[in-house]
């Protein structure tokens, strides 16, 4: 019998572990309403599972979809999203050996190394991520490495992240000791990328400080419960800069310098077309690397000189989002189901996001924050 498709939550861990004679292990992405692109897949190209609200086996029919996951080989790879469990993981302390990740990655792989899966919203609606589980006799706990990525062509206000089970109108929220909760013991974050916001001295993964904000992070801040994580408004500067969170296709230009010669690693943005229609720089090269300066005004042709190279700033649009689930007893779940051929059973839970679009008003008011520029920059490219 086919697993259901659910959406999903999993309950506090030391919920879990005190009141559970069984637990449960997340073998897989459920793709049952899921469509993923078949291979093979060419290095650098992007490509899209794109997320329904029903089971698609059969055909996409009648079903609806407001998001996708994107991948890029050779970073990653179809269908978007992977499970491990048990990953070694060398040294000493407390990290989780599992986690829900962007395809090839790795729970404890270094930074830039792509375990972020990536959740394009497309538009407004719920977007449904199914989990098949396994039951076992240990309660644990999943690292989720997610960007959530505004491709709706608005602006957005927030998101909520609710776990259940079920899809589209079947979905049914998790309840309060159930076997399925966020680990309320780590907590979540949603934050902007820190190549844009933040103090490097206060993170070890980097040593250049953000390029608008070289002092503090930006993001939403989060409340978290059992059962559901919600945005609670912005921090840091910005929506001073650029109003409520964009889209994809409202960001500014700016250019890029690839210090390093390396593929593998980001180019570094140096400069941005600001709403003034100007390019601005905000670092400058310092030997072989890059080094904040006070805000200054250049002619493009002085960046081209340069050898920069031009580009979007998509993290603009990019939520880094972390949290964790944990998975306790699944016996009470309403997609369990008994093991046959042995005691233990299996089940399937859904991890169900919905965007918080900005009231109209709002967005038509706020619409050319922060982007008077890149307007300025497409009307000079089509003269």
């Amino acid at each position: 019998m086919k697993a259901n498709l659910l959406v999903c939550a999993a309950t506090a861990l030391t919920t879990l572990s005190g009141a559970t004679a069984f637990a449960g292990t997340i073998t897989e992405w459920n793709t049952d309403n899921v469509t993923v692109p078949a291979g093979p897949y060419v290095d650098d190209v992007t490509y899209y599972s794109t997320i329904y609200n029903q089971d698609v086996t059969g055909g996409t029919a009648g079903a609806n979809t407001n998001g996708r996951i994107a991948f890029t080989p050779p970073e990653s790879t179809g269908p978007g999203i992977t499970v491990i469990n048990d990953e070694p993981f060398p040294g000493s302390g407390n990290a989780i050996p599992d986690c829900i990740i962007a395809t090839g990655g790795e729970c404890q792989g270094p930074f830039q190394s792509g375990k972020r899966f990536k959740l394009q919203i497309t538009d407004s609606g719920a977007i449904d991520l199914v989990f098949n589980v396994s039951e076992d006799d240990e309660v644990n706990s999943y690292r989720v490495y997610e960007k959530i990525i505004n491709a709706t062509g608005g602006r957005l206000d927030g998101f909520d992240i609710e776990l259940g089970f079920g899809l589209g109108d079947g979905f049914v929220q998790s309840t309060a000791g159930d076997g399925l909760g966020f680990d309320l013991s780590e907590g979540s974050k949603a934050n902007f990328p820190f190549g844009l916001f933040g103090d490097a001295s206060t993170n070890q993964n980097h040593d250049l400080d953000g390029f608008f904000d070289t002092t503090a992070r930006a993001g939403f801040l989060t409340n978290l419960s059992e059962d559901s994580l919600s945005s609670d408004g912005l921090f840091g500067i910005y929506e001073e800069m650029f109003g409520p969170w964009i889209a994809l296709s409202m960001i500014p230009e700016g250019y890029f310098w690839d210090h390093d010669g390396d593929p593998e690693t980001d180019a570094i943005l140096m400069a941005w077309l600001n709403a003034d229609g100007e390019w601005e720089m905000r670092r400058e090269e310092d030997g072989s690397e890059p080094s904040p300066i006070a805000p200054t005004i250049v002619t493009e042709q002085d960046l081209i000189d340069a050898g920069y190279l031009l580009g979007e700033i998509e993290d603009l649009a990019n939520l880094n989002v972390d949290y964790y689930v944990s998975i306790g007893d699944i016996s009470s779940w309403l997609t369990y189901e008994q093991g046959q051929a042995s005691p233990f059973g299996t089940a399937s839970f859904t991890l169900r996001l919905i965007a918080n679009e900005v009231a109209e008003p709002a967005a038509l008011g706020l619409l050319g924050l922060g982007l008077g520029g890149l307007l300025l920059a497409r009307r000079r490219k089509s003269a």
